[in-house]
């Protein structure tokens, strides 16, 4: 799931936000060390989930959450794990993210205790929580995450399968529609499952 930077040069001025001895030539090189800092946390929660070490409910803790975003990208960025203090052009203003945010969670989790469908659940996690974009940047990739770590900890088999359609008009078009009607129904339509049981 690329977005195609190419050797499109790292901004001067997003590298000041580059933690102390990191440095990357090419947006391109930036999207690789993220997309390995996720990959690593999915694969250790993962492997917790599948042991019992972390629950559903485990997942839908604030603290955890900012953790989640921390260790995906704090190998890179500053900002790794904060919660953003300034206006970005989609999701909820700054000054209500530490209320909102912990709703949102609060929200998944009674549709968890509450044996809600595991896949509207985990999808609608997706949405609820990239709506509120919480940090600064990555918030689609860690919403992403937290909606297969939701969906494998309710059924110990199955994740979305993100890749087809996820930098798509109709991904986008789907979130827009969860947005009109605060429900997944459009992302549950388009995003596929992989089947870790076959």
């Amino acid at each position: 799931m690329s977005p195609n930077y190419g050797s499109t040069p790292v901004d001067p001025e997003e590298a000041m936000a580059f933690v102390e001895g990191v440095a990357f030539d090419t947006k391109e090189d930036v999207y690789r060390a993220e997309a390995e800092g996720i990959s690593a946390v999915e694969s250790e929660i993962l492997t917790a989930i599948a042991d019992g070490a972390v629950s559903a409910i485990d997942l839908c803790d604030y603290e955890t959450f900012l953790q989640m975003h921390e260790a995906c990208y704090s190998g890179i960025w500053k900002w790794a794990g904060k919660i953003r203090t300034r206006e970005v052009s989609i999701g909820v203003a700054p000054e209500v993210i530490r209320q909102r945010l912990p709703e949102e969670l609060g929200n998944i989790a009674y549709w968890v205790e509450h044996d809600v469908d595991p896949f509207w659940t985990a999808m609608a996690a997706h949405h609820r929580l990239v709506m509120v974009h919480p940090f600064v940047d990555g918030n689609g990739r860690l919403t992403r995450l937290c909606a297969d770590l939701l969906l494998y900890s309710l059924t110990s088999r199955y994740l979305f399968d993100w890749e087809p359609v996820v930098d798509s008009d109709a991904y986008f078009e789907a979130l827009r529609e969860a947005d009109r009607t605060m429900s997944p129904d459009a992302l549950l339509k388009i995003v596929g499952l992989i089947d870790l049981g076959d």
